[in-house]
């Protein structure tokens, strides 16, 4: 199948000839190694931008971060408007999931597939009747704010990617301005949604419960992502941008508001600066040293001045009218709780994991020096008796 795959590209280079020599001098893309796979598929493509088919363009087709085939549209004489790309892949292991890189005019171009585009093991994707399509109108938002979005695309349904680097099993929060398909979420890892907070004595707890078969995951709604492995992730969604849309209106609307506490997500960046509205009502944990400040590591904080968040994440907020004003009053047992207990739950509510959250970075650290029984009380000492129990973040079963 390697032998055939490599036939294949040789072939399509004949059939295209002269139109694609002359393109070789400014080809960004790196050769594609055909050796290393067992075997192929077909896609027949077309690129459009604003409505405008692309002529003059390169087609580069990755997954992950591996280049697995590229092509130049207009490779067969006959199409002008197509590109014929041999796309390499295995014909066994995890769901192959691809994405496009396109150079056009001398601008790189990223196109992530809704819904998610699969590689096929000799299959065949597009026709020359009905080609794949690959529209450059696509935004991605990647690490900016929403700001961009709202200024271009105004009473405009926009087809929107996402891309974040993530650390495998380290978790995050997450809030989208469109809904995730069930597919691409659990490709990714585990989401979870926001199950209240409670008290007992001076411990309090957040709970998380797994949201990942919801279908599916809901636009505005924040999220605790959970990536199952460390890489960049991709996902992909369709936007209303409202005609009379600003940065100020066009905010997540789904605010997860149980008893005296919500998870609030954000598509912008916020900065808790002195005057801020909600400066004294969002709380976090801090899980490192801050030189300079009166913060220790573990840490349960209420945001001062200069705390800030990333756009597309979430935090949480107390709603409750009445605040610890300083922090001497926040180490008291009083209405302000000193630590915050982070819990795991999936979808039969049994605990999988524990940890603390991080305002700053948005990021959940796990202590694997705590156990917790499988229903979530938390143990003074490392247990001796037969049973499972959780540790940090594992599942530890004593005999």
């Amino acid at each position: 199948m390697k032998i055939a795959a490599k036939i294949h590209g040789l072939t399509a280079l004949l059939i295209l000839g002269s139109a694609n020599l002359w393109a070789t001098d400014r080809d960004p893309f790196p050769d594609v190694d055909y050796y290393q796979y067992q075997g192929s598929m077909i896609m027949v493509n077309q690129v459009v931008r604003d409505g405008i088919i692309v002529d003059d363009a390169i087609i580069a087709v990755y997954c992950d971060d591996v280049l697995r085939g590229k092509e130049h549209v207009g490779n067969d004489p006959r199409n002008p408007h197509h590109a014929y790309t041999t796309v390499c892949g295995d014909y066994t292991g995890e769901d192959q999931y691809l994405y496009f890189k396109v150079y056009a005019d001398g601008v790189m171009y990223s196109y992530y597939p809704d819904p998610a585009l699969l590689y096929t093991f000799n299959g065949i994707v597009g026709s020359t009747a009905d080609p794949y399509t690959i529209d450059l109108s696509q935004v991605c938002l990647d690490e900016t704010d929403i700001a961009p979005l709202i200024s271009q695309y105004k009473g405009s349904q926009v087809n929107v990617s996402f891309r974040r680097k993530f650390t495998g099993n380290v978790s995050s929060t997450i809030c989208m301005p469109f809904s995730i398909s069930s597919q691409q979420a659990s490709a990714y890892g585990t989401f979870y949604e926001f199950s209240g907070v409670t008290r007992e004595g001076d411990e309090w707890t957040v709970t998380m419960t797994d949201a990942t078969g919801d279908s599916p995951l809901v636009a505005g709604k924040p999220y605790l992502f959970k990536p199952s492995a460390t890489g960049t992730i991709l996902l992909t969604g369709i936007v209303d941008v409202p005609a009379d849309a600003t940065t100020d209106s066009f905010i997540p609307a789904d605010v997860d508001a149980i008893g005296g506490w919500s998870f609030i997500g954000t598509y912008g960046s916020i900065n808790w600066t002195k005057g801020h509205k909600d400066l004294g009502s969002v709380y976090g944990f801090v899980a490192i040293e801050y030189t300079g400040n009166d913060f220790s590591a573990g840490s349960f904080v209420k945001a001062g001045a200069g705390a800030s968040i990333a756009p597309f994440r979430a935090y949480l907020k107390r709603n409750q009218a009445s605040y610890a004003p300083g922090r001497a009053q926040m180490n008291a047992a009083g209405d302000v709780p000193q630590r915050l207990q982070v819990r795991l739950v999936d979808r039969s509510g049994n605990l999988t994991e524990t940890g603390i959250m991080d305002l700053r970075s948005g990021n959940f650290k796990f202590d694997s020096d705590v156990w917790f029984s499988i229903d979530g009380s938390r143990l003074d000492t490392a247990p001796s008796a037969p049973g499972i129990y959780i540790n940090g973040c594992r599942k530890v079963i004593i005999q």
